[in-house]
């Protein structure tokens, strides 16, 4: 057999073996998965689409036609032939028997023919294990004799051992020495091999260089193919470039819209996948799913008037998607685009039913239990938009020294609440009776006191308090507020307090901010104010005013952190300024969900940390003092547990518990703090264990009378101080359940 002829067979064979391993064509196209699944974040993380290979038919008839006639060279050239033409093809076992039966052995003694003989029957393991210098050394000599056949063996050779920069050369050659489509498939090949090498290097650039040359040799898919490996390397610019080269096909319009997804370009998407519906089912599914993607992504961008365009059409094709009709109706109330929302209500019942559900249970998640009533009447609710009376009694007894430290204080009274226009409207008329005990003559108290008795401070006092009040709930807001008067006195002059709150419910969490002027109730002498014993001058009838913000947000599932702080000035009659600063840290965990008897609202366990501070120590009793607690350092740590029992029962039950240790600082006070005499109290620092307790509950005797009360107790180094209550409260309406708003220490207004 002449020596090219033998050269042929051998190219031949190393074609057949090379143009079987998977590796030449390392990065298919990918198909269609007809299976269409949407997850939640489909189109914000889009998934790599399968890679598993479609059955290919190929017709093997003229292979068949040369294995019969002995001409296994012209067989295996069509065998490569059809292989590079169709990737996912796999022949059955007896072509490939048919294939592997050789040629007698030829009796060429050519050292260099024998070794491109040796090469060409290697396996693939083989090829790779062999040393450089013999492939080099073998390269050398096919270029010294201008061998095209054996440069294109060893093209694929190289390709085999994955070193494109070696094959590259070897296939110019033969390009050059015997131009055809063998060398040009070898340098489609090889320049796709250097695009993959730069892709995963991290050079993209490079990437679509070398990718643009392998289309030139005639790999139509090269920019495709890449394009995945670069949309699996994270280079979604490259990839989109790579996937917009022409040919367009169902495989690179898919590529197109996950890198355009995956760079967030979400519109740009949208528009090519509804253009290309018909190409495929996962296209038009991807047109179909990035018009609500849009929309939510809208409605969270507080982009209110592109949320409703895009949330009317798609509640007209799903009618009975609440989520849509929910989107729909707050993007028109927030737009405030009545006659358009009124519309809508005409065009789609959905409105009507089920978003009122939804704006229900926001609202009843949020303890906006007048709005939950306004958004779905429910009989949970029934009968508190009419007339609700209440008769109560609060009090509250401190230990101290007599006369100073130690107060009694009992507060009867009659209050109403009903509703009206959304807002819930309250009244309320307490009596104070306050009782402190008469100082003893030489207790430091006022000025210099002339050790009369009968002009000592009075031990005890009585006031009145007219109250308004009101609240308004609406989405994502409550308002409340109350003002009222403490009429007499021993310092016989009438006060103003109030308190204004507003309470923000973000996405996530809430922001309340508070301003209020309320009296302190520490002592006789900071709440109602007294007399000098000496002088007969008034003093004290202190207020607190200022303002306190809070932020609470979930940091994790059921698990919250709330931060809160406190700016506020307290002042008084004749007694000197204080200001005062308070932060606050809480962590709470809800366990509520591991319990199933009692049934929970809530319980919430965790650990805080409070510092509070005054500027002026004013705790004591002489004149320009306002005999209130105002350590200058006063700091708190410890354990904190919140209980509620379920809402909507005949009863329900709130409690709070701490526990905690306390480090105060007193500084020095003066005597006399208007005057600087120069005489003063000592500084003071004390440190131990202290604890709350506070435990309320309220019961639905029948449908017109709800009974409840109201016990707490804190205890500290050298504090004891304990507070009850008892409410009665009538409604008008018959009543069916119990809520949180009900019980005796909500701040609902007329309550």
């Amino acid at each position: 057999m002449k020596p090219m002829l033998l050269t042929g067979l051998l190219l031949t064979q190393a074609l057949a073996v090379t143009a079987a391993q998977p590796d030449l064509l390392q990065h298919q196209q990918r198909p269609e998965d007809t299976r269409h699944q949407v997850a939640t974040d489909e189109y914000l993380r889009p998934a790599v689409p399968g890679a598993e290979a479609s059955v290919v038919e190929v017709d093997t008839t003229g292979i068949w036609f040369h294995i019969r006639h002995g001409q296994l060279t012209q067989a295996r050239a069509e065998f490569n032939r059809l292989q590079a033409a169709n990737p996912g093809w796999q022949p059955d076992s007896d072509l490939r028997a048919a294939l592997q039966n050789r040629p007698a052995p030829t009796s060429t003694t050519d050292p260099y023919e024998l070794e491109m003989g040796r090469l060409a029957r290697m396996s693939e393991t083989q090829v790779r294990a062999l040393p450089a210098a013999r492939l080099s050394a073998a390269a050398s000599e096919t270029a010294s004799r201008q061998h095209a056949n054996n440069a294109l063996l060893l093209g694929w050779l190289y390709l085999q051992r994955h070193e494109p920069v070696e094959a590259l050369p070897l296939f110019q050659q033969a390009a050059s020495w015997q131009p055809g489509q063998g060398a040009e498939d070898g340098l489609a090949e090889a320049h796709f091999r250097l695009a993959q090498q730069a892709a995963t290097g991290q050079q993209p650039e490079l990437a679509l260089q070398q990718a643009g040359l392998s289309r030139q040799h005639g790999r139509a898919t090269a920019y495709a193919d890449l394009g995945w490996l670069l949309y699996d390397q994270q280079h979604f610019v490259a990839a989109q470039f790579a996937f917009e080269q022409p040919p367009a096909t169902e495989n690179s319009i898919y590529g197109q819209l996950l890198t355009l997804q995956a760079q967030q370009q979400y519109e740009q998407a949208e528009t090519l996948a509804c253009t290309e519906r018909g190409r495929s089912q996962r296209i038009a599914g991807i047109c179909d799913d990035l018009g609500p993607m849009l929309a939510w992504a809208a409605f969270e961008a507080a982009d209110y008037r592109q949320a409703a365009d895009r949330f009317d059409p798609l509640l007209t094709a799903d009618p009975g998607n609440e989520g849509y009709a929910f989107a729909l109706e707050e993007s028109l109330r927030r737009l405030n685009a009545t006659a358009r929302l009124a519309e809508a209500r005409q065009r789609h019942p959905l409105l009507r039913e089920s978003v009122s559900r939804l704006a229900f249970d926001r609202a009843w998640g949020r303890k906006q239990f007048d709005l939950a009533q306004r958004m779905m009447p429910a009989p949970a609710l029934a009968g508190r938009d009419d007339w609700q009376l209440t008769l109560g009694l609060q009090g509250r007894i401190k230990q101290g020294d007599k006369g100073l430290t130690r107060l009694t204080h009992y507060q009867p009274y009659v209050a109403a609440t009903r509703v009206w226009d959304e807002v819930r409207l309250g009244v309320a008329l307490r009596m104070d009776e306050l009782n402190s005990g008469r100082p003893p003559l030489d207790a430091d108290f006022g000025t210099q006191p002339d050790q009369a008795p009968q002009r000592r401070a009075l031990a005890d006092t009585r006031s009145f308090s007219p109250e308004i009040s009101a609240r308004h709930e609406r989405d994502g807001l409550t308002l409340q507020g109350s003002f009222f008067t403490i009429q007499q006195g021993e310092a016989k002059s009438s006060q103003a307090y109030g308190q204004l709150q507003g309470d923000w419910y973000p996405a996530l969490g809430l922001v309340s901010l508070t301003l209020f002027r309320q009296p302190l109730e520490d002592s006789l002498l900071a709440r109602q104010g007294a007399k000098d014993p000496a002088s007969d001058r008034e003093w004290g009838q202190v207020a607190d005013q200022g303002g306190r913000l809070l932020l609470a947000i979930p940091v994790a599932e059921k698990t919250g952190v709330a931060v809160s702080g406190t700016l506020a000035s307290q002042q008084g009659q004749r007694v000197a300024d204080n200001d005062r600063k308070a932060l606050r840290l809480d962590l709470a965990h809800d366990f509520a969900d591991r319990f199933s008897e009692p049934e929970l609202d809530y319980l919430r366990l965790g650990p805080f940390i409070e510092w509070m501070s005054w500027d002026q120590n004013l705790s004591h009793f002489t004149y320009g003092h306002g005999g209130y607690y105002s350590p200058q350092q006063l700091l708190r740590t410890g354990l904190q547990l919140e209980l509620l029992t379920a809402e909507a029962r005949t009863w329900q039950v709130r409690s709070r518990v701490s526990l905690a240790w306390n480090r105060v600082k007193e500084d020095a006070a003066d005597f006399y703090p208007l005057d600087a005499s120069g005489v003063s109290y000592d500084a003071n620092s004390s440190r131990g264990l202290g604890g709350d307790l506070m435990l309320e509950g309220m019961r639905l005797v029948n449908q017109q009378l709800l009974v409840g009360g109201y016990l707490g107790y804190a205890a500290a180094d050298d504090y004891r101080d304990a507070r009850f209550g008892l409410v009665v409260r009538v409604p008008l309406q018959s009543r069916h359940s119990v809520i949180s708003a009900d019980l005796p220490l909500s701040r609902v207004a007329g309550h």
